[in-house]
């Protein structure tokens, strides 16, 4: 009873599971309703058409591509051909035209077919194939954006958007934009218009810069010659700039490391060095009479040792003061060997 049950759950599942696999199959197929008719065109380009891109008529499906097949022409040259069907109850005058447009700017194209003005009378029949010269190939985006791209530059991202896929309407056939385009264009003039003043003062800003250049041209070329000498010499001496570099991180690194742990005592060594000059600058006429007195005590000291290696000195008195009291040791004062 269980495996029974089991098995009809699992047919259950199956049936689901199939009926699902086929509605997203003929959801991305996107068949075309009812009976079909196939047809066939010549195009230069058809890049951007696959099996299964929508065929219009005046801006309603009536078909699919089915394939896209390359065939080879006279002088080595190749043309695509681009295989669809059209739903029966769609009569195709022998004069249609066929365009391949753009569905919107991601690139997803179509076939678009129109009655054309050959005047042939007449219908299409079943696997006909409509030549070159009534089949138009994509535009191409690239070109005519970089035609726009001066006006993309001057307006914002929203503006561009809005304003490319008016032009990319208008240029692909549907006249029906024009209105559109122009307004469009209109605000972007407009919106430039209400900045004059600006771009007016940057044009009249880099006059006087391109004046001030000119007037200074031997100036500005002996310094473009100066930068490509240095440039030249910074490019020759590479490896000598980059080792001097390392030299000088390592040299960095040594003095860091040096200091590193030693800040406590020049701590207070500065400390001890503010003391000695608040002493110094507290006895300013001493230190001034020290500074006019050792070249003197210094000349003297370096005649007395002239003789050899010893100091030939004659003491001429020696006084102690102790406790304000003074006591002169030695010979007198003004004894003639020191007068």
């Amino acid at each position: 009873m269980s495996v029974r049950n089991s098995a009809i759950k699992l047919a259950v599942f199956a049936v689901f599971g199939i009926l699902s696999a086929v509605l997203v199959v003929n959801t991305l197929r996107v068949p075309v309703e009812g009976p079909t008719v196939a047809y066939k065109a010549l195009f230069t380009d058809a890049q951007g058409v696959t099996a299964g891109s929508d065929v219009t008529i005046a801006g309603v499906r009536v078909g699919r591509v089915a394939s896209v097949d390359i065939v080879d022409g006279d002088a080595g040259s190749a043309t695509a051909l681009v295989n669809f069907e059209v739903q029966r109850d769609q009569t195709l005058p022998a004069g249609t035209t066929v365009a391949i447009r753009y569905g919107d700017l991601l690139g997803i194209r179509y076939l678009d077919l129109a009655a054309g003005s050959s005047g042939e009378e007449g219908t299409l029949a079943e696997g006909d194939t409509i030549p070159l010269d009534r089949t138009s190939p994509a535009l191409d985006l690239t070109s005519l954006f970089n035609g726009f791209k001066p006006l993309f530059d001057a307006i914002d991202p929203k503006q561009v958007n809005e304003l490319a896929t008016e032009v990319v309407a208008v240029f692909d056939g549907r006249k029906t934009s024009m209105e559109t385009l122009l307004r469009r264009v209109a605000d972007v003039t407009g919106t430039l218009a209400n900045h004059d003043q600006l771009i007016a003062d940057l044009i009249a800003n880099l006059e006087v810069v391109v004046g001030t250049a000119a007037a200074r041209g031997p100036e500005l070329s002996h310094l473009v010659d100066s930068l490509t000498q240095f440039s030249g010499m910074l490019a020759e001496n590479n490896e000598v700039l980059m080792d001097t570099l390392d030299q000088s991180a390592a040299v960095s690194r040594s003095a860091l490391q040096i200091v590193d742990g030693r800040v406590p005592e020049l701590g207070r060594t500065v400390n001890r060095l503010e003391s000695l000059t608040g002493a110094m600058v507290g006895a300013d006429p001493e230190f001034d009479h020290l500074m006019v007195a050792m070249p003197q005590f210094f000349a003297s000291v370096d005649r007395s040792g002239s003789y050899g290696s010893w100091l030939n000195i004659y003491l001429c008195t020696f006084i102690v003061n102790v406790d304000g009291r003074e006591g002169a040791l030695g010979p007198d004062l003004h004894s003639r060997y020191c007068q």
